[in-house]
């Protein structure tokens, strides 16, 4: 399972609490915050022993997201395009 969160001022703080309660679901594989006053993007994923992951992998701007629990794979970037970020 694939858990996404779009940031906003209001509620980053809270949303970052939430990875650590999310990370106790077993079904959660990966857990997504998507900035959203900037093209960024901070990954969690579960380790090869099914480990919480400590760290996030921060992705930006062209850098390419991947969700292994989707199967996709994109700059991040492009799955901004239509928002008000896509000439950030």
């Amino acid at each position: 399972m694939l858990i996404v969160e779009v940031l906003s001022p209001s509620n980053a703080d809270i949303a970052r609490q939430n990875v650590s309660a999310y990370a106790t679901i077993p079904s959660v594989e990966e857990i997504a915050l998507l900035g959203g006053t900037r093209i960024v993007a901070e990954v969690y994923r579960r380790g090869p022993g099914r480990e919480r992951a400590r760290e996030a992998m921060v992705v930006r701007g062209g850098e390419t997201l991947e969700f292994a629990t989707i199967g996709l794979a994109a700059p991040l970037r492009d799955l901004h395009r239509a928002t008000s970020l896509a000439g950030a």
